[in-house]
């Protein structure tokens, strides 16, 4: 059997997408979970809960998409993101660095400590940012780090940022733990069909596969329209029985 971490990111963003996780923690469908700590609504008596019952809890840095805590930033997108790192050059990431490092002491003054490290929109990847990171890993001694790599074409979102997103994961092969990333094709539109294809392809390794449930499409798209998420359709597909069932017919289990 190969690992399978279920890792559902986001956590913190929206109470819809709070309680979306924890039914499919409880329904047994979810094993990991990245926090926004600087989303509008991040629950630390659930992620308590969760830890209680063994879920993994790691941060998700957020320098996109959501104000910072430590500056007066709001930063569109990865796009946004590299502009000001061009232009701020050192500054402008030491600026992120105490970002990143507020985002991880909010859940340190809550008594949780981050099992591992990742990002929105996989901005850690970058060059620069990824040595940012990586030293936050070892300094906050965080076991492990999102490498984004897939494992074969299939899996890869079918733009340039999909394929430059593989290409910058493949340098860090070795910080990967043996393990590849999956839900990154459809992020955020996955329904059971789209799973099945994705573990099918995945099999044989031990993955971790991304999702991004949510109960209100309505609710989100008031502040996430431009994401093109269909959050219902991702929590329906994580909250079917099928779905176990392909993890354990794909020679998974939840880790």
């Amino acid at each position: 059997m190969n690992s399978l971490f279920v890792n559902a990111d986001d956590f913190g963003l929206h109470s819809s997408v709070n309680s979306a996780i924890a039914d499919c923690v409880e329904f047994g469908s979810v094993n990991s979970i990245s926090v926004i700590a600087n989303g509008s609504a991040p629950d630390f008596k659930m992620l308590n809960s969760f830890i209680q019952k063994g879920i993994f809890v790691g941060i998700h840095l957020t320098w996109v998409g959501e104000p910072w805590l430590t500056q007066s930033f709001f930063i569109r997108d990865w796009k946004q993101l590299i502009q000001k790192i061009i232009l701020g050059g050192k500054d402008f990431r030491l600026k992120m660095q105490l970002e990143a490092e507020a985002q991880i002491a909010v859940l340190l003054k809550e008594k949780i400590h981050p099992g591992h490290i990742d990002s929105h929109q996989h901005v850690h990847h970058f060059p620069g940012i990824w040595n940012m990171t990586n030293e936050l890993k070892t300094k906050y001694a965080i076991e492990k780090i999102r490498v984004a790599r897939v494992k074969s074409s299939s899996l890869l979102r079918k733009n340039i940022a999909g394929f430059t997103l593989n290409t910058l994961a493949g340098l860090h092969e070795k910080e990967s733990n043996g393990f590849y990333v999956t839900g990154i094709k459809h992020a955020g539109n996955y329904n059971t069909l789209l799973f099945a294809e994705e573990l099918k392809d995945a099999s044989g390794s031990a993955t971790e596969l991304i999702v991004h449930p949510g109960k209100s499409n309505v609710q989100l798209n008031k502040s996430y329209a431009h994401w093109n998420f269909n959050w219902e359709s991702e929590y329906a597909a994580l909250m079917s029985i099928g779905l176990l069932r392909l993890i354990a017919e794909n020679n998974f289990e939840l880790s």
